[in-house]
This record gives structure tokens, sequence and C-alpha cells, in this order.
């Protein structure tokens, strides 16, 4: 049983070796292949990410000045609005007297005016007042 073990293990590590050389040679020769093309291959990348970077560049600058031109047109018309304002504040006379203030006094009749209250209060004293003073006979 040891033996089939050990034999077996062994033909493990052969075929794990000439695994390992065959895939090793196939890489190399890959790479000297694409060596050659990849020189060409790199440059027309290159060249390739380059245009697509300007182009996207100038959307973005094409963009940037559209929201740049819709900036200037509102400053502009904020800067009209306050220019307005400052000049109708300035037409504006204050007299060198305000005339003095004229104050009105009003009476409130709600429920929580102390007013109302205190009236309420004297007008149920003087009703039970009234009815203990003159008791009614039967």
């Amino acid at each position: 049983m040891k033996e089939n073990n050990m034999m077996s293990y062994e033909m493990y590590e052969d075929f794990k070796e000439t695994m390992v050389k065959t895939i090793k040679t196939e890489l190399s020769a890959k790479t000297a292949n694409n060596n050659q093309s990849s020189d060409n291959d790199l440059s027309q990348r290159l060249e390739q990410i380059v245009y697509t970077e300007q182009e996207r560049h100038q959307a973005i600058i094409i963009q940037l000045a559209g929201r740049l031109e819709s900036i200037e047109q509102n400053y502009t018309k904020t800067q009209t609005g306050i220019d307005n304002l400052q000049a109708s504040v300035e037409a504006i006379k204050i007299p060198a007297e305000l005339p003095p203030r004229i104050s009105q006094h009003r009476v409130i009749f709600s429920s929580e005016s102390p007013f109302f209250i205190y009236s309420f209060h004297k007008l149920h004293d003087l009703v039970v007042g009234t009815l203990f003073r003159y008791p009614t006979e039967p």
C-alpha cells in the first residue's frame, strides 16, 4: 500500500515538472512574439488614448465655456439689480426732523385680557351678592 502511494507521489512530481517546463516554454514563445507586435500595438494604443483624452477634454472645455457664459449673464443681471437698488436707496430723501409718533390705545375684549377677567369677576360678585342679600321667600 505504501509503495503504491510512493509511486503515485513520484508520478505526480514528474507530471508537475513536465507541466511547469511546458508552461514556461509556451510563455517565453508568446512573449517573444508579443514583443515584436507589442511595439506597434503600444504606439497605436498610445495614439488612440491621447486622441480620446483630447476629445474628452475638448468636450469638457466646451461644456465649461457654456456654464461660464450663463454665470456671467447671471452676474450682470444681479449687478444691474444691485445698482438699481443702490440708486433708489440714494434717491430716498430723509427729512431732518421726523414727525412725532402717533400711538393709539386699544381696549381688547378677549377672554385672556385682564380687563375682561376683572369685569367678569366684579359682575359675578354683584350677582352673587345680590342673591344672598335678598333671599327669596317661599
